[in-house]
């Protein structure tokens, strides 16, 4: 008689360390005592190594889990990386763990060298335009090369530079945490250099420092690597962790080197650095979502400085593409994104994509408000007025029938519209001919 077949036992295994401890102090602080938790298994609690080991019985090697992490007083620096956990991975899962309120200041600390440094260069180039002569002319030269655009005049330039100070200041807080986040115990020695050179607003030794022809070279040999794995070798997930782990470092050095030309307003240089960052994240996506849709959203706004505002929409709906697949669509996350992207097809004459957006910003609104609130008359409203103006639109264009379809659209969600119902009215007739 056989016996009981027994369920597969998959261990994860992970080690908790302070964040930067090697960088600031030469060793690595290990954290014991931090109770580690996860979907379908026991939590665990970290021992003086700051290991834990989470036993998952009868779940499928390759599935993801969510980690939480719980220590008195320290807060996870690298949250990302435990939104999407694989089991049955053959390293260990790093996790890096700060003291509450040092990540929020190490942001602020980076924020206020890079607005320094980027109101600085801003100040200096608005007061050489302002000189008389050749040296304002050149200085608009110059403006019209970085940014490939023919600029008319000085106000024109001003107007432009302004723009673009407020939309660097909008961005800067998201760099200045995810440079925050990176912990450089592990970081390369030029990416160290780099950083070091970025935090005391020396940018341009910190592009210098990131050498292209390196970076360029680490990528390919780091694909090549992946792809060229001999699928024989005893420990081929190892190994293919390492290089994924190889690839990580090289993505972070090609977006340091972005975001310094986007501090020294190279926005061309920057695209050269976006571009081969987001080449090396869609070759290998897993675990990754959320830094691929981040990548996407900042090289389309580059693009959008540049005045390409047709690409800096379709790398805009990458992103939202992406974070759809990793949140499922309608999830709080999204709702800023769509209301952006609503109002950028609006402005581009795409009214069809504008209430696709529109549209879905109001159905996330609706999830998240279970009660009316301003949010959420707010998406209602704006729905209602692009169905109004294409509605409109159509019928300027003697297209009847779908104009009196977007007239009653916005009916419905503004049923109080006594003009909406006076101009279906007046249609219906027209259409019955």
């Amino acid at each position: 008689m056989a016996g009981p077949v027994l369920a597969q036992q998959i261990s994860l295994i992970g080690q908790v360390s302070i964040h930067n401890s090697k960088y600031n102090t030469g060793q690595i602080e290990y954290v014991k005592d931090v109770y580690v938790s996860a979907p379908f298994t026991n939590p665990d609690d970290t021992d003086d190594n700051g290991t834990f080991n989470l036993v998952f019985v009868g779940i499928s090697e390759g599935t993801s889990v969510k980690l939480n992490i719980e220590k008195a007083g320290l807060e996870v620096v690298n949250k990302r990386d435990i939104q999407d956990v694989v089991i049955g991975r053959r390293t260990p899962v790093k996790i890096y763990l700060a003291v509450k309120g040092q990540l929020a200041k190490a942001q602020t600390e980076l924020y206020n060298i890079s607005l320094k440094t980027i109101t600085t260069r801003h100040d200096r180039i608005i007061s050489e335009l302002r000189k008389q002569g050749r040296q304002s002319e050149t200085t608009i030269a110059e403006l019209e090369q970085k940014l490939n655009r023919t600029i008319a005049n000085r106000d024109e330039a001003e107007d432009l530079l302004n723009e673009q100070l407020e939309s660097l200041k909008k961005r800067l807080p998201g760099i200045a945490l995810e440079l925050a986040s990176v912990n450089l115990d592990f970081a390369s020695k030029m990416y160290r250099q780099a950083y070091e050179y970025f935090k005391v607003g020396e940018i341009e030794k910190a592009i210098e420092t990131l050498d292209e022809s390196k970076l360029d070279a680490e990528a390919m040999d780091v694909v090549n690597n992946i792809e060229n794995l001999d699928t024989s070798i005893i420990n081929l997930e190892d190994a293919k962790l390492s290089e994924e782990q190889r690839m990580s470092v090289t993505i972070k050095k090609y977006h340091l080197k972005a975001i310094s030309f986007l501090d020294a307003e190279q926005y061309l240089d920057a695209i050269e650095q976006y571009e081969p960052a987001l080449a090396l994240l869609e070759k290998n996506k897993k675990g990754r979502h959320q830094q691929l849709a981040n990548v996407y959203w900042e090289t389309a706004d580059v693009y959008q400085k540049l005045g390409a505002s047709q690409k800096a929409l379709q790398y805009q709906q990458k992103s939202v593409e992406v974070n759809e697949a990793f949140f499922g669509e309608n999830h709080r996350e999204l709702l800023p994104y769509y209301q952006t992207l609503s109002m950028a097809f609006y402005q581009n004459d795409d009214l069809n994509n504008a209430i696709n957006y529109s549209s879905k910003a109001f159905e996330t609104s609706k999830t998240i408000n279970a009660f009316p609130s301003l949010e959420l008359d707010a998406a209602k409203a704006r729905l209602a007025e692009l169905h109004e103006i294409r509605g409109s639109k159509y019928q300027a264009q003697e297209e009847y029938a779908d104009a009196i379809t977007d007239f009653q659209r916005a009916l419905e969600l503004q049923p109080f519209r006594k003009d909406l119902k006076k101009a279906i009215k007046k249609l219906k007739p027209i259409i019955r001919k």
